[in-house]
């Protein structure tokens, strides 16, 4: 299968009506290890058989030429129990693991399916990590790369404010009560 640059958003939020329970997951996916359900900021559980709000189930229709599962109406999560409550913030994340799960033989018969996976599952994978970046603090192309944006130790951050210096690098120099 192709995956397309508009269809490949590994990401999609929800505002939920009273009771509802079903939520479309519109990019491809090749597991149920690769959704990441949340209400809010809780992350949900996945369980094929949900019984609760905090649980949800997947359904998806399989792709005909590798191992996904199709864009668009593909897709669905299922929140358990009563569903979500009006208002809820329901947020789908694709988060595929970076593996290698087929080898190609040297000579004899090629599985086409298993190297059209292998190669949608590359470029799943690079729209993640592309998502990632974007919601990410980073500095602008324009900026110089001799700023320091690399955060302090746990320890040296802990309870202190995030701050920059006149020269733009990260400080936490400053203590949160201050």
């Amino acid at each position: 299968m192709t995956i397309l640059t508009a269809k490949n958003t590994p990401r999609v939020t929800y505002t939920a009506s009273g009771g509802q329970t079903a939520f479309t997951i519109p990019f491809e996916f090749f597991s149920t290890n690769d959704i990441k359900v949340y209400n809010g900021t809780s992350l949900l559980t996945y369980n094929a058989s949900p019984s609760s709000a905090s649980q949800y189930s997947i359904t998806g229709t399989a792709s005909s030429s590798d191992s996904a599962y199709e864009f668009g109406a593909g897709g669905t999560i299922t929140l358990g129990g009563s569903g979500a409550t009006a208002s809820d913030i329901i947020t789908i994340i694709r988060d595929i693991s970076i593996e290698r799960t087929s080898d190609f033989p040297l000579t004899g018969s090629f599985d086409i399916s298993s190297l059209n996976t292998d190669l949608d599952k590359i470029y799943a994978k690079l729209s993640d990590i592309k998502q990632q970046s974007d919601r990410s603090v980073k500095l602008l192309d324009t900026d110089s790369i001799a700023a320091t944006v690399t955060l302090p130790a746990k320890a040296t951050r802990a309870s202190k404010v995030l701050t920059f210096d006149s020269d733009g690098d990260v400080q936490t120099s400053i203590a949160a009560t201050d």
